[in-house]
């Protein structure tokens, strides 16, 4: 039985239980002065449980389970969205409006607080939350100057184990011949650099392996480099540094070059990790195609509030369309 494992680092975000057909507001946008635009997140109930209940995924597994389930998610989101779609239209909204099957939820750019206001009106007979963004980020890497008093540490020789590799015994792994060939690692941070001698050999590198949630580089990129750090230590596979160097890695940059990013980058970073062909089935009954998707998924970021759950319904897509 194959799962994503999903390695998480964050802390962040919103919600408590909603009574049927109540639209609530978030607090960051309650008292807004009139001219104020926001982005804003419509987050509606999740269908990821229905979805999995369905007779149609029954003794199916592998590949075809995957690809019926994401053409469920997709055509109950779709379905689940068309109220609040229609009212976006008549509010002059659609063109600014993206939505998600990953996690059921809408995203629109730049809304005048009127507009925002007049869609918690709308009465839609479901429950559903109209907040902003939240944000998430990395920590920056902190650099100490070695003091005096300080014993100094000999550096690690080209070819040698990293401390951390070796302190995990990963080696006593590759010698039984597992290296990690045979899977694929989704990378969710500031990107990666590709041609980095560590990792040039390992990115997967096909018409799958990388998306920019910021829509600004078509080729991988990394201004930061927090994430080409991170696929170093998972699957690099110079001087001992990856623990699994014989893994593939595909990348999204969910974070920009200050390593700070939202819920809506991550989110686009964690549908393109459940079906990174982008493909869609246009009803309930046909099958997705999604092919090209990781079997581990790094999200090595975190905000500034803990004990938040906005990346759930993201991690549960991912984990529980495996059979």
């Amino acid at each position: 039985m194959l799962r994503h494992l999903v390695i998480l680092t964050f802390l962040t975000v919103v919600t408590s239980s909603q009574g049927a057909g109540v639209v609530r507001l978030g607090e960051s946008l309650k008292g807004l002065l009139a001219g104020s635009r926001r982005d804003i997140v419509i987050e509606m109930e999740p269908v990821l449980g229905q979805v999995l209940t369905n007779p149609s995924l029954l003794g199916l597994t592998g590949d075809v389970r995957r690809n019926q389930v994401i053409g469920l998610l997709q055509e109950r989101s779709r379905i689940s969205q068309i109220p609040v779609m229609n009212a976006l239209t008549t509010l002059g909204l659609a063109d600014r409006a993206k939505p998600y099957w990953v996690a059921n939820r809408i995203v629109v750019r730049d809304v005048d607080i009127g507009a925002i206001q007049a869609l918690s009106k709308f009465s839609f007979g479901l429950p559903m939350l109209i907040r902003e963004p939240i944000k998430a980020k990395i920590y920056p890497v902190v650099t100490i100057e070695e003091k005096n008093d300080q014993p100094k540490v000999a550096s690690t020789r080209a070819g040698d184990l990293q401390y951390g590799v070796a302190k995990i015994n990963a080696n006593k792994v590759w010698d039984k011949g597992n290296r990690g060939e045979g899977i694929v690692v989704g990378i969710i941070d500031t990107g990666a650099n590709t041609r980095h001698i560590a990792l040039r050999d390992n990115y997967k590198n096909d018409q799958y392996s990388w998306k920019d949630a910021f829509g600004k580089y078509d080729d991988p990129y990394d201004g930061n480099g927090h994430g080409t750090h991170c696929a170093g230590t998972i699957c690099g596979t110079t001087n001992g540094i990856g623990v699994a160097p014989g893994a593939k890695f595909i990348a999204c940059r969910g974070l920009d070059d200050e390593g700070s990013g939202d819920d809506t980058t991550l989110m686009t970073c964690g549908q393109f990790m459940a079906c990174p062909s982008g493909n869609s089935s246009t009803d309930g009954t046909t099958r997705a195609t999604c092919t090209g998707f990781p079997h581990v998924i790094s999200n090595s970021w975190g905000g500034l509030v803990g004990g938040q759950d906005f990346y759930n319904s993201i991690i549960n897509c991912n984990v529980y369309m495996h059979d």
